[in-house]
């Protein structure tokens, strides 16, 4: 074999890695994304980009909505990072309870702190709270907008008030404190404006009509904003687009009615920590990010769907929108778009049969949190009775609860039998319990024939 064709043998060696090598990345890529948190830009800063020890350590940065919530854990975090903080929000004892604990938990003076009591809603202080800032630092780095407030109730039931507070507090609040800010960052050729929108500002969210509105307004004024600073390279524009994350936003959100109140806050466990939420801001922040999307699975998939394949994106929504709809009309608070959470159930009084009761307090949602999250989700789908039984407020936690773990010392573990297998052997010996504590159980004639 002469020397040309070994020559053109060894060039054609890595097409053939690569026939391998695509493959091989394709199916690594989607292993990751499976165990994603945020979009792949933010990965890759988290894997190999600059840390924000580094790059925020020093810097001015005003937070709003700093007492409670991703607000108030952004307010910890950067104070780790070395960070001087201007924090804002309505309650002002809040503000300083948060104040103390980063001046006691880091290496923090008082005067490195400045707590701004500010109302998004009272848009003519921007202008002397801005001033304050300025003369107490002298600069603002980075201003992180936080403050707002979500929404769950249906369009058609909802004042228009409503819709006027969450535009005006959300979107109009905002912007006008940006307005205030920018100018200075303008001058000094550096800066950095940090928007918290919402994953509801890409997709539409049932129940969050105005909230989404909201979102997809700042998406829009900010991405426009970006484009106009062209010319101001080192100022930072970032929206932040967090999926479910555990905090106390649904606590105050907005319902039919401005001045009525959530009746129960909806189950916040299977949300993603605030800290990891906002660990991952300020990674964003370090490497600045233009856009970041942060979220567990599969909230996360359904903000790539939105962007590359919309049709389908729509399908899966008016599927599960269709559930949750009707969950929030038979009174389930339980409203995130692609939670694991089903509509409860509880034992009446019929004849032969069990029926759903939406208005019930007691839920036949009592199974151990610490057991696999296929139980729990299995748990919708309770075999009927024959003849009529009493309610089972009284006895749905000590029944599920010995029955499981009894179950379980039987080795009919999830793990080993199926799921399903072992959810039809829960009913079944749950419905044979059941029965036999509403016979035994004194002073009830009326549970029994």
């Amino acid at each position: 074999m002469d020397v040309s064709t070994v020559s053109a043998l060894w060039d054609l060696v890595p097409l053939w890695y690569l026939w391998y090598l695509v493959p091989l990345c394709a199916l690594v890529q989607t292993v990751r994304f499976a165990f994603a948190d945020a979009d792949f830009t933010l990965l890759w800063a988290r894997m190999f980009g600059r840390k924000p020890e580094a790059e925020l350590s020093g810097l001015v940065v005003w937070v709003t909505g700093a007492s409670s919530g991703i607000g108030k854990e952004l307010a910890y975090q950067l104070a780790g990072c070395g960070s001087r903080l201007i924090l804002s929000a309505r309650r002002l004892e809040e503000l300083q309870r948060v104040k103390q604990q980063c001046v006691e938990c880091f290496r923090l003076q008082e005067e490195d702190i400045l707590v701004l009591q500010l109302d998004l809603l009272e848009r003519d202080s921007f202008r002397s709270k801005t001033n304050a800032a300025l003369q107490h630092f002298g600069h603002i780095d980075i201003l992180i907008n936080n403050a707002g407030r979500s929404q769950r109730s249906l369009c058609l039931e909802t004042s228009d008030d409503v819709y006027q507070g969450l535009m005006e507090l959300n979107f109009l609040g905002t912007i006008s404190l940006t307005k205030q800010v920018l100018p200075h960052m303008m001058q000094r050729g550096t800066g950095g404006i940090v928007t918290i929108s919402s994953v509801a500002g890409i997709i539409g969210a049932p129940l969050r009509g105005g909230y989404s509105a909201s979102k997809h307004a700042l998406q829009g004024f900010f991405n426009c904003l970006r484009t106009e600073l062209t010319d101001y390279p080192k100022i930072l524009i970032s929206t932040v687009c967090p999926g479910p994350v555990q905090s106390n936003i649904v606590q105050n959100c907005f319902t039919e009615e401005v001045d009525k109140i959530m009746p129960k806050v909806e189950d916040q466990q299977y949300k993603m920590s605030t800290r990891s939420c906002v660990r991952l801001i300020l990674l964003g922040i370090a490497n600045r990010s233009k856009e970041m999307w942060i979220s567990d699975q599969p909230v996360l998939l359904f903000c790539y769907l939105w962007q590359y394949a919309p049709t389908w994106a729509w399908f899966f929504t008016d599927v599960l929108g269709r559930r949750i709809v009707q969950n929030f009309k038979n009174g389930l608070i339980q409203s995130t778009l692609l939670s694991r959470g089903r509509r409860p159930f509880v034992l009446e009084k019929t004849k032969g049969q069990l029926k759903r009761d939406n208005g019930a307090e007691k839920r036949f949602s009592c199974i151990p949190k610490s057991l696999p999250w296929i139980l729990r989700w299995g748990t919708s789908s309770v075999q009927e009775l024959p003849g009529e039984v009493g309610p089972l407020s009284t006895y749905s936690l000590s029944i599920q609860t010995a029955n499981l773990h009894q179950l379980i010392l039987q080795g009919q573990h999830p793990s080993r039998v199926g799921a399903k297998q072992f959810l039809r052997a829960f009913h079944r010996s749950q419905a044979r319990l059941i029965k036999e504590q509403l016979k035994t159980e004194p002073g009830d004639k009326e549970t029994t024939k």
